[in-house]
């Protein structure tokens, strides 16, 4: 993946998350076909995939305790999620978490279909705000059963640390919920997942470093290259680039 488009990943996430993360606008009132016309899942960062319609948005968010889906859409759209998240990889039973990002029925009406299908208890509410380059994620997870918020939690990190700061936050917050363990397949795949993310972020160190070093701060380009190598310290490049700016 070449920087630009790695980048590319990293907006694409924040936008995403930024819309069903986020107090959402009135949705319209008219049953549009898109909402219900298939459309390929693919991969947004790592550890977070679209899985919805052509025009109704769902998301997977993939974590060691399991896999958390943002919308469950209109009972329609559930087998197309289903054969989504499946085409990708994953095991729709995974699913561990609900979100839905705002209680309008175009995002929530599948939700007791795949309750059932899934045994998934608990939804997520939260906001995702951006603040001159600072990522606020806020989360509340409430059980669905009785309607108490269980665990509220509030993280920041850097922009150019978003696909992990996302991930970390599902991971932390769903940490002691006492959820069904995942089949041993999966976490061994959740692990491997987890090297790649680390060589992800280790690609995003390393970029934003490069351009510290043409701009001659040198102390700035060092630091980020080193934070490449704790991430990846197999990473031939960053390990140049620091000998350069004398690391």
């Amino acid at each position: 993946m070449t920087p630009d488009s790695f980048l590319k990943h990293l907006r694409a996430a924040g936008i995403a998350l930024l819309l069903v993360l986020s107090i959402a606008g009135d949705a319209g009132a008219q049953n549009d076909p898109a909402w219900t016309q298939p459309f390929p899942p693919f991969r947004i960062a790592e550890g977070l995939y679209y899985v919805g319609s052509k025009g109704l948005a769902s998301y997977l968010i993939t974590t060691s305790e399991g896999h958390i889906l943002i919308n469950s859409d209109l009972e329609a759209n559930v087998p197309m999620i289903r054969e989504s998240v499946e085409k990708l990889g994953f095991r729709f039973g995974d699913i561990r978490i609900l979100l839905i990002s705002h209680a309008h029925w175009d995002h929530d009406a599948g939700s007791a279909m795949i309750k059932q299908l899934t045994g998934a208890r608990y939804m997520v509410m939260g906001g995702f705000v951006d603040t001159y380059g600072t990522m606020r994620l806020d989360i509340q997870i409430v059980n669905t059963e009785t309607s108490e918020i269980e665990k509220a939690d509030r993280t920041t990190f850097k922009r150019e640390e978003m696909a992990r700061g996302v991930v970390d936050a599902a991971a932390k917050i769903t940490s002691d919920l006492k959820l069904p363990a995942l089949p041993k397949e999966a976490q061994a795949m959740r692990e491997e997942r987890a090297q790649q993310l680390n060589r992800t972020q280790a690609v995003s160190y390393y970029t934003k470093g490069l351009l510290y070093q043409d701009r001659g701060d040198s102390a700035k380009a060092k630091e980020l290259f080193s934070k490449a190598l704790a991430e990846f310290p197999q990473y031939t490049e960053a390990q140049e680039a620091l000998r350069q700016v004398g690391g």
